[in-house]
């Protein structure tokens, strides 16, 4: 890979991981953040936003 495709992967990563802290904390304080989903249950918004933030993080780690 060259290193454009480089900066474009850590990007996205940093998108990801972004959603992925936005998804946990905030989605607490912001029930519509939840309906968008269509999610109701707490411990799933936590799991995707873990989710979210592991695929960032990887995509970080090794982009």
């Amino acid at each position: 890979m060259n290193h454009a495709d480089m900066s474009v992967i850590k990007l996205i990563g940093v998108i990801v991981t972004i959603s992925g802290i936005l998804l946990v904390g905030i989605g607490k304080k912001l029930p519509l953040v939840r309906f968008l989903l269509n999610d109701r249950s707490m411990l799933s918004q936590i799991f995707y936003g873990m989710i979210l933030f592991i695929i960032g993080g990887i995509m970080l780690y090794f982009g």
